[in-house]
């Protein structure tokens, strides 16, 4: 049985054949990603103290993909046009699938942009993964088939 909006997703439901693409490549070398959401709320009260309502202030939502350097340098030859600065890349979009036991989820980002990217290595490191910060720039659609 499919799962619907506000299930529990069991402890034991796992993502398997996890694929990513971002600023139009196939990303085979990558760690982790994730999207995040946050919304900036305040409460209106009453004469009396007591809350009435509440406001939205503002919306933010952030992803981040930890990636091989190999991966990086696609996307340092991708910006090689801005002079090689991938924080001058422009937004690109961002689509993600994985296959569940409970159907398939689906992730479109249809633009999303860099915003930070440490690159910082230790003698003896092997792993050279690379943490890139993005923002995500229009609204993620996400959909579970």
């Amino acid at each position: 049985m499919p799962l619907q909006p506000g299930d529990i997703i069991p402890q034991a439901q796992s993502f398997s054949n996890f694929k990513l693409n971002m600023f139009g490549r196939e990303v085979i070398q990558f760690s982790e990603f994730s999207l995040e959401y946050e919304a900036e709320s305040a409460i209106n009260t009453g004469k009396d103290g007591e809350s009435v309502s509440y406001a939205i202030k503002s919306y933010k939502r952030t992803a981040k993909a930890t990636l091989h350097l190999d991966e990086l340098k696609y996307l340092i030859n991708l910006a090689a046009a801005y002079g090689g600065d991938l924080l001058k890349l422009p937004p690109a979009p961002i689509t993600a699938e994985s296959e569940t036991e409970g159907g398939i989820l689906k992730l479109t980002i249809p633009a999303a942009k860099i915003t930070k990217f440490p690159i910082s290595f230790k003698d003896g490191d092997d792993k050279m993964e690379v943490p890139i910060d993005l923002l995500v720039a229009s609204y993620p659609i996400i959909t579970w088939t």
